[in-house]
């Protein structure tokens, strides 16, 4: 009778954690949000990952923070239930690893061999077009007026000069490191606008980068194309922004992913 007993208290409880799943705190750590229209954010990799939480459905709580403040001196990052996970991409993986309450799993359906050319293309984005955004922003005289206003709001005034400075010389050393930064401006453009072109043939004229459904490749490609493509409203000096907004299919494809997933960001064309 007990052994009875025991199997169907267990059979209760799983049935009850199914159908009454435990909310499970997530927090994603980034830059400060931006003031203008159209920004998921200022950043790359953080407009990726917040896009990755709106299309599964993940409960999430955005809140500011600073590389310092990271596990690896980097935003953005997450808070799972306490645990810190660092890195867009790690971020990610241990999503779609945990599959949390509420999750949708928008790569189901992925063939392997989409899943290594959705690998493929994330590589090359946050290798080439985002290299070169920061390139811009932060190393660009014509910009450092631009970058200071958008992206150091937050910081005391007194101070936002120095900031930008310090940051400048950071990311200017780190891609000098990395060696984008040792290529000409030129050189710079072809490597960016090769990988634009890249992306806007794989797109075509589908809704999203694989069909009628997103996948986490949508959140990469979105996430680093949509700031490129604001950046020209904001920097004075990005050409790849410009460039970008060449082709109408990426376009209209950023314009699709903002109304769907952030309608709060929608610019409304006169």
């Amino acid at each position: 009778m007990s052994v009875i007993w025991a199997l169907v208290a267990k059979t209760l409880t799983i049935y009850i954690q199914m159908t009454n799943p435990q909310e499970v705190e997530v927090i994603l750590y980034q830059f400060p949000k931006p003031t203008h229209k159209g920004f998921p954010s200022y950043s790359g990799p953080c407009s990726k990952l917040e896009t990755y939480l709106r299309m599964t459905g993940i409960k999430y709580t955005s809140k500011t923070a600073f590389p310092a403040s990271g596990p690896l001196n980097k935003v953005p990052y997450m808070s799972i239930d306490g645990e810190l996970v660092p890195d867009s991409q790690i971020c990610i993986w241990k999503l779609q690893k945990l599959q949390l309450p509420g999750f949708k799993n928008i790569d189901a359906k992925l063939t392997k061999r989409e899943f290594a050319i959705a690998e493929s293309v994330r590589v090359l984005l946050e290798e080439t077009v985002y290299r070169q955004l920061v390139y811009e922003r932060w190393t660009n005289p014509k910009n450092a007026n631009a970058t200071i206003s958008a992206m150091l709001q937050s910081v005391p005034y007194l101070m936002q000069n120095l900031v930008f400075m310090m940051a400048a010389r950071n990311n200017s050393n780190q891609l000098y490191a990395q060696g984008f930064g040792r290529f000409s401006r030129e050189q710079q453009m072809q490597i960016g606008q090769s990988a634009i072109d890249s992306v806007s043939e794989l797109l075509g004229d589908q809704k999203y980068m694989f069909g009628n459904e997103p996948c986490y490749l949508d959140a990469c490609v979105y996430g680093h194309l949509a700031h490129v493509l604001y950046s020209g409203d904001l920097w004075p000096d990005v050409p790849i922004s410009i460039y970008l907004k060449g082709k109408s299919n990426l376009v209209e494809y950023i314009e699709r992913i903002t109304a769907l997933y952030f309608p709060e960001l929608v610019v409304i064309k006169a």
